[in-house]
């Protein structure tokens, strides 16, 4: 997530076009999100200037998707390293449009 994301929310919510209850949920996975078996950091693109990376090798594709899908809801960049053609055919379907790199085995998304 975002300064502007965050901002966002709220001015939305100052506004009254959000419940406190809406905001709430918009912020609940600040700053982390439990997937069970990875952790994402939605607040890293605030400390760090970019949002993590995945790293696709020894993850299933769902993992890969799940993951995906967090991050795409957040409007994350996503990059996906070490990466397969059965992970991007996933990430696609996910996260339009998406691009693969196969020499680099990367797939990314950029909102």
């Amino acid at each position: 997530m975002t300064e502007d994301q965050i901002r966002k929310i709220l001015e939305e919510y100052k506004a009254g076009a959000l419940s406190p209850d809406d905001a709430l949920h918009r912020l609940r996975s600040l700053p982390f999100e439990d997937l069970g078996f990875a952790n994402i950091d939605h607040h890293r693109t605030l400390r760090q200037g970019f949002p993590e990376v995945i790293f696709g090798m020894g993850k299933t594709v769902d993992q890969v998707a799940k993951i995906v899908e967090s991050m795409h809801k957040h409007n994350h960049n996503i990059l996906i390293t070490r990466t397969t053609p059965a992970h991007f055919e996933r990430v696609k379907q996910i996260a339009p449009p998406s691009s693969f790199r196969k020499t680099q085995r990367l797939s990314a998304k950029v909102p």
